[in-house]
């Protein structure tokens, strides 16, 4: 009695083939096995039987789980894309799309192309989108989305030179404001939107008979019209009367001739700075050498302050006086509403503010004359917003080292000049009520 053989996949599909010798049965079967390989396009070797439940290749994959299996009845691929659908615990999740498998490459197409993480996911030919940060419709390179449909708040190019100055793109009108307003790479060429007036007598005031159109005036141009006799150094809106019936102070009334018309013995050709007011004049009444028009809060009494040390005559000297211009307000540590140092501000724009501990409203800090904020070195919180921009030469931060609340929102972008890890560092110590935004500063 011959010794019992085991069935192959082979012997099941051809069972003719156990008429034949041991020997032959074995050539048949690798014979076939070989015309199986070259007809169904599987890889040369052991051939993934679809329905045995058993890892015939040996690569990790059963039955219909394996890509290269010869499709049966069990393992179905009616898009010929060989993958069989899940249903019959394939891989594919469309198996009437033969552009839809494990395999393919996801598109912008409305179709989960690879069955993989839903439709359009990481898209081959998805859109690059660029943030318009300042809704000027040209974007920058600091925000980048890529994605099949457009994306709030991106535009698809990337032309902008300043995406936080809506004044600042391509195409955009160059201005006089020492910025590239076009991104053509100049800066204020060819603008023309300041006026300057001829200022013949050297006064610091013009008049509209000579202007010139340019960002910078020539010699002998000032910025203002307001000069009412051009021909003479001594007449100018504000300067002294002259006591000569002549309008010196371009207020279209003469000046007075010479008469005390408030009573108090003096006119103002003799020094009255008010002869509307008896009680305000240049005689030094209480011999203290300081005369009510020079700031002598009480010139009744030797003693009373001086304006170099209480300017607004409110009893609060300048060190403790929030405002020392506004006798309505006095010694306080808390500065209400909102103080904005702009363009052409300058340190002393500051000072108002050395003595506070807090302010009640927002603080604005965007001019080319500072270096730094040492004046603010006592300030600690801040009820509003925190805006630092446009400050080319800001180089230094640290005076705001006490500073730990900022209620509203903290802005500080466009300092050139300023090291952004200071910026980084001052956002850290910070407790922010509102949003926090920082960018287009130096580097250290």
């Amino acid at each position: 009695m011959g010794s019992w053989q085991p069935l192959s996949y082979i012997d099941l599909m051809f069972p003719s083939i156990w008429t034949k010798a041991p020997a032959a049965r074995i050539t048949i079967t690798a014979a076939l096995l070989s015309i199986a390989s070259l007809t169904s396009g599987c890889e040369s070797g052991p051939i993934e039987i679809c329905d045995d439940e058993l890892d015939n290749e040996g690569d990790g994959a059963i039955d219909c789980a394996d890509s290269d299996c010869v499709p049966s009845s069990n393992c179905p691929d009616q898009d010929s894309d060989g993958f069989a659908p899940l249903e019959a615990g394939g891989l594919d999740c469309d198996d009437q799309n033969a552009a839809v498998h494990p395999a393919a490459v996801e598109l912008c197409d409305g179709i989960d192309n690879d069955c993989y993480q839903g439709v359009d996911e990481d898209a081959e030919d998805a859109t690059t989108w660029y943030g318009d940060y300042d809704y000027d419709g040209y974007g920058g390179t600091d925000f980048i989305e890529r994605s099949c449909s457009p994306v709030q708040g991106h535009v698809t190019n990337v032309d902008d030179c300043d995406d936080y100055n809506d004044r600042v793109h391509p195409g955009a009108e160059e201005l006089c404001d020492e910025l590239d307003n076009n991104c053509n790479g100049e800066v204020d060429e060819g603008a023309d939107d300041r006026t300057w007036y001829g200022d013949a007598d050297g006064d610091g005031f013009g008049t509209t008979q000579f202007t010139y159109q340019g960002c910078s005036a020539p010699d002998g141009y000032v910025e203002n019209a307001d000069d009412c006799n051009d021909l003479s150094a001594l007449v100018y809106p504000g300067a002294p009367p002259s006591c000569d019936a002549a309008d010196s102070d371009c207020d279209g009334l003469d000046d007075p001739g010479g008469g005390d018309d408030d009573g108090d013995g003096q006119t103002e050709c003799e020094g009255d700075c008010n002869d509307a007011e008896p009680t305000v004049h240049g005689l030094d009444s209480d011999g203290d050498g300081l005369a009510s028009c020079d700031g002598d809060c009480d010139d009744s009494n030797p003693l009373a302050a001086r304006l170099d040390d209480d300017r607004d005559c409110d009893g609060v000297t300048s060190a403790q006086d929030c405002d020392d211009l506004n006798s309505a307000i006095g010694d306080c540590t808390h500065c209400a509403g909102t103080y904005q140092v702009g363009s052409g501000g300058t340190t002393a724009d500051l000072i108002s503010l050395s003595s506070c501990l807090s302010v009640g409203g927002n603080l604005e800090i965007g001019t080319s004359a500072l270096g730094h904020l040492d004046e603010l070195g006592q300030l600690t919180s801040i009820t509003g917003d925190l805006i630092i921009y446009g400050n080319p030469n800001l180089s230094d931060i640290s005076g705001l080292s006490q500073l730990s609340t900022v209620g509203g929102n903290l802005m500080i972008w466009d300092n050139p000049s300023l090291c952004q890890s200071s910026v980084v560092g001052l956002q850290n110590s910070l407790s922010i009520g509102g949003l926090s935004h920082s960018a287009a500063n130096g580097p250290c």
